[in-house]
């Protein structure tokens, strides 16, 4: 894989863009850090994972701030696992936990009719999640009377201290590919860009995870939206190196 010396614009969160970015220098692309968003844990009320028959993971920030409050992980050898992807299953790898459940497309709306369909009896669902989730699982759940409950595990902010930069990049380069991770990076984006910097930015090639984000680019009005087969980082390379081979 081959990305030419591409400039490309990681707007992923610090602490998660360390592997992509890498991947993207390996890759002879050059990297333009300006991470957008910040994820703030969210203390929640204690619970008895035992009460529950499914844990439901959308994400893994929601992994990693669900396993942090809990004392002990015992738990999770009697407990069954739903995750929405690959990156998600990654991180219940560190916990040695195995997800029981993923969809063949990582979005809830599969998520949701996959699941119902290899498990229709499932119930006692504990839906662990971010402040801006989306409603679909909830929704569908309560369409089709599954008990569940939810916990908000972290919150999704915006990262005001990176504005300046963010305008200079802008400024200064030219930029081949903005990469966004989710659809709070998009509005991010476009609430930290300055206006005169807009026109630009919406005719540059985008290059989404997954299909959500991929609507919300295009209602924003980006001009050049892609999405790779895979909803993964390393699917997202394969498909900015594709485009590359394709302009060049």
């Amino acid at each position: 894989m081959e990305l030419r010396n591409s400039n490309i614009l990681v707007t992923r969160e610090s602490t998660q863009a360390v592997e992509f970015n890498q991947m993207i220098e390996q890759a002879s692309g050059n990297v333009l850090r300006a991470p957008l968003i910040k994820i703030n844990p969210i203390n929640f009320k204690k619970i008895n994972p035992t009460n529950y028959q499914w844990l439901f993971f959308t994400s893994a920030n929601g992994v990693d701030c669900f396993m942090s409050q809990m004392d002990n992980h015992e738990f999770l050898k009697k407990i069954q696992i739903a995750a929405v992807g690959h990156k998600t299953e990654n991180a219940l790898k560190k916990y040695n936990v195995k997800a029981d459940f993923i969809p063949t497309v990582y979005n809830a709306e599969e998520m949701s009719k996959e699941f119902l369909m290899k498990y229709p009896t499932a119930t006692r669902i504990l839906l662990i999640r971010g402040n801006l989730s989306r409603n679909v699982l909830p929704d569908y759940f309560k369409k089709h009377k599954i008990d569940f409950e939810m916990i908000v595990v972290y919150e999704t902010v915006v990262n005001k201290a990176i504005k300046s930069k963010l305008n200079y990049i802008f400024k200064t380069e030219k930029i081949d590919y903005i990469t966004f991770m989710s659809p709070s990076t998009i509005k991010s984006f476009l609430e930290l860009l300055d206006n005169k910097y807009h026109e630009v930015a919406l005719n540059t090639k985008v290059v989404c995870i997954g299909t959500t984000t991929e609507k919300i680019a295009l209602q924003y009005g980006f001009k050049k939206v892609s999405i790779p087969l895979h909803f993964t980082a390393d699917s997202m390379l394969e498909k900015i190196a594709s485009l590359e081979r394709m302009t060049n």
